[in-house]
């Protein structure tokens, strides 16, 4: 995608001489938009789209009137800022360098106070201390839509002459700013290799935006990639950034593509096409700056043929095709993988495993690739181990078998491989009676789970709600697992949101969930329909006794 547009610039300025004199500068590098008065400032912001914010204090409500010299006009406007648009800096301009009022702005989370006369002197540094505490912000942001942390020693591994081609290629690709498709089996690295092309990109101090296209409720697909404004839709109770305007500058990883509903299939093409956004809700388009990385594990030609997948979205993804080989096809990376893993689980104690070990490690077909390694080798570090041992396969008993092979694949060795996935889906749906829970318990989303089970014939039956039996403490053990989950993704949110989230439950019925859960401290009401998570000790219990 090529770039659409500079950093935005809202400039507050009611005195004419000093407008002219601010916005000369400050157009040399950056897109300027200006407010003479408080109530455009007012309807500027209500309409977003800027990333910085340099706003004089004294200010009349409307141009013509009188200036308002105690301040106060411009701290409310310092204070919508931070309520309507939380990631754009804001620096405060004063033709007077008054401690006092310097001090109390301050208090309010402003980037920088300085007096006009130094702007243009002081700007290079100002606009880097901004663009660095907005970045900041954007990577907080993303973590805690993400609701994870990104894992330590999470790097590429390899030794292998393959690993090294795809390297290479990486280092070439990261220097242009075409989209990128990746393409391999579950497992393989995919988004590791994202994160590498974007580390090795100019894009590189801009933030990195994964998302997973499955795991997103098709619901809320259009909200999360796109955002909403305020009133957009019941619950919508104040402006959410999507998770496209959070990558503006950097890359955005659409993992599991194949699973994007087509309808927004339709609308990604014209991000790409165009390089514009819209709020859900919004009336106005603006330009966003992002490069895009695909990746599936699914062949995007065969799912165009099923016509499931866009073509014309294939191409505009597809500018560069890489596929990452599967971990059978280079088990010259198994031993430095495993000394990775064992160092990330046993750290500092030297120990390693046997070339007998290792053998029956490469023997193996990997259908999980790297992850499966990952967890084979967790899993028997899991046993107490001693400064230098050397893990032998008996060591490995459980793990794997004398020739190789995980308990899962020696039991499934009698089976059809679809049998065997229509049998899992089968169990999980009568073991845990809801879709929500059987696709959680088996790891992939609803969306997937209804295209399996209409492509192998089975039917089942959305429990009643009168079948769902409160339990414990009268909720519903799903239900709280939700509604917890809810609460550790979001800091605050509204009983709209958590119908949504039980899957459009009845108002009552959520109510009374989530006044159960207040009651016993594991969430908290802030407001007329508002809530969030109680103590921080109560969630984590709380999500593991709905996901037992």
């Amino acid at each position: 995608m090529q770039l659409l547009r500079k950093t935005t610039i809202l400039l507050v300025e009611d005195d004419e001489r000093d407008r002219k004199m601010l916005v000369g500068p400050l157009q040399e590098k950056y897109q300027v938009e200006v407010a003479v008065d408080y109530t455009q400032a007012q309807s500027q912001i209500e309409r977003g789209g800027f990333d910085v914010v340099f706003l004089d204090l004294m200010l009349p409500r409307k141009k013509g009137d009188r200036i308002d010299e105690s301040g106060k006009l411009g701290l409310d406007l310092l204070k919508m800022i931070r309520e309507q648009e939380p990631l754009a800096p804001v620096v405060v301009i004063s033709g007077l360098a008054s401690v006092k009022t310097a001090m109390k702005v301050l208090q309010e989370g402003i980037v920088d106070f300085i007096v006009k006369d130094d702007l243009e002197d002081q700007l290079p540094v100002v606009m880097r201390r901004a663009e660095l505490i907005r970045q900041g912000c954007v990577e907080q942001l993303i973590l805690r839509r993400e609701a994870r942390w990104p894992e330590d020693g999470q790097r590429l591994v390899f030794k292998s002459k393959l690993m090294k081609n795809i390297i290479d290629q990486v280092a070439v690709i990261a220097q242009t700013d075409t989209s990128v498709l990746l393409s391999g089996e579950t497992g393989t690295g995919k988004e590791l290799v994202a994160r590498e092309i974007h580390t090795k990109s100019p894009r590189s101090a801009s933030p990195f935006v994964p998302v997973n296209c499955g795991a997103i409720p098709v619901t809320l697909v259009e909200s999360e990639l796109f955002g909403h404004e305020k009133g957009a839709f019941t619950g919508a109770d104040k402006r959410k950034y999507g998770l496209i305007e959070l990558a503006h500058q950097g890359t955005l990883f659409l993992d599991e593509i194949a699973d994007l509903p087509m309808e927004m299939q339709v609308k990604l093409l014209r991000v790409l096409q165009e390089g514009t956004i819209r709020r859900v809700g919004g009336e106005r388009e603006f330009a966003v700056n992002v490069r895009v990385i695909a990746a599936s594990n699914k062949d995007l030609q065969v799912e165009i043929k099923a016509g499931r997948f866009r073509s014309d979205l294939f191409y505009r993804l597809a500018s560069v095709r890489l596929e990452l080989p599967p971990l059978r096809e280079r088990t010259d990376d198994i031993p430095v993988l495993t000394r990775h893993f064992v160092e990330k689980y046993r750290p500092g104690l030297g120990v390693s495993l046997s070339p007998k070990l290792l053998k029956l490690l490469k023997g193996h077909p990997w259908p999980g690739n790297v992850r499966e390694l990952e967890s084979i080798v967790q899993r028997m570090l899991m046993k107490p181990v001693e400064r230098g041992q050397v893990i032998q396969p008996a060591d490995a008993k459980g793990c794997l078998d004398e020739e190789g092979r995980t308990p899962t694949e020696i039991e499934s060795n009698q089976f059809d491989l679809v049998q065997i996935e229509k049998d899992a889906i089968l169990r999980a749906l009568e073991r845990f009676g809801t879709q929500a829970e059987a696709c959680r318990r088996l790891g992939i989303s609803e969306s997937q789970l209804r295209r399996k089970m209409r492509d192998y014939g089975i039917a089942h039956k959305r429990p009643s709600r009168t079948d769902a039996r409160p339990v414990g403490k009268g909720v519903i053990p799903e239900w709280r697992s939700k509604l917890m989950r809810l609460a550790s993704n979001e800091c605050e949110f509204t009983t709209q949101q958590a119908i949504t989230a039980l899957g459009g439950v009845s108002r009552k019925t959520a109510i009374s969930h989530l006044n159960a859960l207040a009651s016993i401290g594991e969430l908290e009401r802030i407001g007329r329909g508002k809530y969030r998570g109680g103590n921080d000790h109560a969630i984590g219990p709380a999500l593991k006794a709905g996901e037992s």
